[in-house]
């Protein structure tokens, strides 16, 4: 079972992703919609992981996306 300090340093360590992977979407890709920002702070923390992995070698945002 979680304790409230475990799931408050989850959440937290879940916002540095989104925050750091939309920094990352705008300094390669451009500004993200706003659609792209709504995709990005409802998915999974797997899948926030797994992009800020595939950011580097992604051609696209669609790309990226897609992985």
């Amino acid at each position: 079972m979680k304790t409230t300090a475990d799931r408050l340093e989850e959440k937290g360590y879940r916002a540095s992703m989104i925050t750091t992977l939309l920094r990352q979407i705008e300094r390669r890709f451009g500004a993200p919609t706003d659609a792209t920002r709504t995709r990005v702070q409802e998915a999974t923390s797997a899948d926030l992981a797994r992009w800020l992995d595939a950011i580097l070698d992604a051609a696209t945002l669609d790309v990226l996306l897609a992985s």
